[in-house]
């Protein structure tokens, strides 16, 4: 009985102390925009993780995706060498220690490209965590090897069904064994809900993780054909990806976060700038248009198109009245 009141418990105190943070470093970001201090320091102080698409190529048409009604098979992009150096030498000089993530709405491995943008990656930053988000429909046990000697830290596996196929546990799994024995990995961990299945594997030098989960059921905001959002839903929540997370598409287009992208019709208005174009990551990061959006989604009330709809950092529904408080309190 204890334990079944301990996990919840201590899932619901974690989220409280990440909301507390989060409120934290939003004023002190604030206070440290409005006192003009360096830039440099505050990127690094704030940003935990730098999201980019080393190209513009996705072998899959996940319905709940952009990329459904999104060309991404056409052609791939890969991201302009001049742009790529561009990032890096930002995150170099700001001696950058978060996350640097090989994803967004591509699938990394799908371009041998990949390995040596990782390696770059890893001589700009080499106290930054190296981490790519797959399909996992090009990995092999080659490949895994050459990944871990590149330097990357981190692989999460996303397993997806065939297009048709309705999600279940049993299929899940069984999908996720299929790819597990095609890599030669063994489970080291697995969990099971109603509509996801998580597990962690064995490796010697990198932290692999999967999951699979049942989009039907959660939804998800990627302006897919079947895109879940409930019409009663509107966000009324702070944000945190605005703030924690730095989003570039493989062109060099800073967006405000992983939900929003450029090549979309509807969201290609709702960019901060383009590396290059519009100067480096830093001032795009730190320009006027940026913190336009970051002031409204630190507060708690209606929000415009798309975060009005947008599900995801949201407070859980029993914490939500308490973090609404402490955040009129410290306002």
């Amino acid at each position: 009985m204890l334990d079944r009141i301990k996990v919840p418990l201590g899932a619901k105190l974690s989220e409280w102390a990440d909301w507390r943070a989060f409120n934290r470093d939003g004023r002190r970001y604030f206070d440290q925009v409005q006192a003009g201090q360096d830039v440099n320091s505050m990127f690094r102080s704030l940003v935990k993780i730098v999201e980019l698409e080393p190209h513009g190529y996705c072998n899959r048409l996940c319905r709940f995706c952009g990329n459904s009604t999104i060309d991404r098979r056409s052609v791939l992009n890969k991201m302009p060498d001049e742009v790529f150096g561009s990032i890096l030498n930002t995150l170099a000089t700001v001696q950058f220690t978060g996350q640097i993530r090989f994803a967004r709405y591509s699938e990394p491995l799908a371009s041998p490209t990949v390995f040596p943008m990782i390696e770059l990656a890893r001589l700009a930053c080499p106290d930054a965590e190296l981490m790519i988000i797959s399909n996992g429909d090009f990995l092999t046990k080659e490949s895994l090897g050459r990944l871990s000697s590149c330097g990357l830290n981190r692989l999460h596996v996303s397993i997806y069904l065939p297009a048709k196929e309705k999600w279940s546990v049993a299929r899940a799994s069984h999908f996720a064994k299929k790819f597990l024995k095609r890599i030669g990995a063994e489970v080291n961990f697995e969990t099971y809900g109603d509509s996801r299945i998580e597990g962690t594997v064995d490796h010697p030098n990198l932290f692999i993780t999967y999951n699979s989960v049942d989009y039907d059921k959660v939804g998800v905001f990627r302006e897919g054909k079947n895109q879940i959002v409930p019409d009663s839903f509107v966000r009324h929540d702070p944000c945190k990806l605005v703030f924690y997370n730095v989003t570039i598409d493989y062109d060099g287009t800073v967006v405000p976060c992983c939900n929003v992208r450029s090549d979309s019709p509807n969201q290609k208005n709702m960019v901060f700038g383009k590396i290059g174009v519009d100067g480096s990551l830093l001032d795009i990061w730190n320009s006027h248009i940026a913190l336009s959006w970051r002031k409204p989604l630190f507060s708690f009330g209606p929000h415009r198109a798309p975060c009005n709809t947008c599900r995801q950092s949201t407070a859980s529904r029993p914490l939500a009245p308490i973090v609404k408080a402490f955040w009129k309190n410290t306002g």
